[in-house]
């Protein structure tokens, strides 16, 4: 390693669920690099609505799931290493290569939110 650091970039998907409280939005572009937080913010949902944020290809990557209603957060998301038991906490940072995916099934009906995937390019 060179020594060098790397700046933290920043990935913002826009998500509209429909009359039904359906959403599925893509990030503009794929991400290339180690995700290191995820970033939810409320703005107009006022009822029970789970983003599901996972890569978009297989083998998908399941990042993340929580209730925007909540409110905003910061989520600071991480996998299992490898052959590691339960109980083990041993984790590390998820790894992409592929356009990430916001979806929600059955939330609040026509309304916003804004996720935000901050990651350190590879």
């Amino acid at each position: 390693m060179s020594g060098k650091s790397k700046a933290i970039c920043e990935s913002n998907i826009s998500v509209t669920t429909d009359g039904s409280g359906n959403a599925s939005q893509d990030s503009d572009a794929p991400i290339y690099g180690q995700i290191m937080a995820i970033g939810f913010t409320k703005d107009t949902v006022n009822g029970g609505t789970t983003a599901v944020v996972t890569t978009k290809n297989a083998p998908v990557q399941s990042l993340d799931s929580y209730n925007v209603n909540t409110g905003n957060a910061m989520r600071y998301v991480r996998a299992a290493v490898a052959g590691s038991s339960a109980g083990d906490n041993k984790w590390c940072p998820f790894i992409v290569a592929d356009t990430i995916n916001v979806a929600v099934a059955s939330g609040a009906a026509s309304k916003h939110f804004l996720v935000t995937i901050y990651y350190i390019p590879i």
